[in-house]
């Protein structure tokens, strides 16, 4: 299973609502991604 590990950071990251929009974003495209790979992996098994 493809999967995304996030770590803890020395210092805690504040967002506004800009930072909040555009990290989900990010996280979409990530989350797609993972599908891809995924459905990609299990077809080449």
């Amino acid at each position: 299973m493809w999967q995304t590990v996030f770590e803890p950071r020395d210092l805690p990251i504040a967002l506004d609502s800009a930072g909040i929009a555009s990290l989900a974003h990010d996280l979409t495209d990530l989350a797609t991604l993972c599908t891809w790979l995924q459905k990609r992996t299990e077809a080449s098994l």
